[in-house]
């Protein structure tokens, strides 16, 4: 008798717990990505040259798999569920290359660690040391960039551009990144060309 009473209080005590645990799920990882834009009136007439995207650097806080917004001038808000795609360097290479390709007509434009690698004439280095949300919402892109020349002397500029999404919401805020990427393209193939 006992031992059936004691059966009986642990199949009662698992079906509970398996119902406690069943509501405990956590909504699955939305994944998102940049996209390039298209050049519009910003293209260059004319382009022969060769620019590799020779590196990227991230600044450490962005760098991570969750989409980052700035809560307060000094706390951050990491989206726990809302991720990127693919990693914030290799990402920012890809979709730079893509916009600067369609504003360097006739040029060729690819990421310097990428499989098809060829000898560049000029050379683009990117350093992005903010590249999210401020706590009003809009988007904030500040870099510093160097563009190598053959032998000549780098050429050294920083460029800080902002853009406004069109709501809240995540994707959104993804679309205006991407069009601040765009701006920040536009802003180098001037200096490139």
């Amino acid at each position: 008798m006992r031992q059936a009473s004691l059966s009986r209080r642990l199949l009662i005590a698992g079906l509970a717990f398996a119902a406690l645990t069943s509501g405990c799920t956590s909504p699955p990882s939305r994944r998102f990505l940049l996209a390039p834009r298209g050049a519009g009136a910003a293209a260059a007439p004319s382009f022969a040259g060769r620019v590799a995207i020779a590196g990227i650097g991230i600044a450490k806080y962005l760098d991570q798999p969750e989409i980052v917004r700035h809560h307060s001038f000094y706390e951050l808000a990491v989206a726990e569920f809302e991720v990127w795609a693919e990693g914030m360097a290799d990402m920012v290479g890809r979709v730079l290359a893509e916009d600067l390709a369609a504003r360097l007509p006739g040029g060729t434009v690819f990421v310097g660690d990428s499989a098809a690698t060829v000898p560049a004439d000029t050379s683009l280095e990117l350093y992005i040391d903010r590249f999210d949300a401020d706590p009003d919402g809009m988007v904030v892109l500040n870099s510093r960039w160097t563009i190598r020349r053959g032998s000549g002397a780098p050429r050294l500029g920083a460029e800080r551009i902002t853009a406004r999404p069109a709501s809240p919401g995540t994707p959104d805020l993804v679309a205006a990144m991407s069009d601040a990427l765009a701006a920040l393209a536009d802003r180098l193939a001037a200096q490139l060309a």
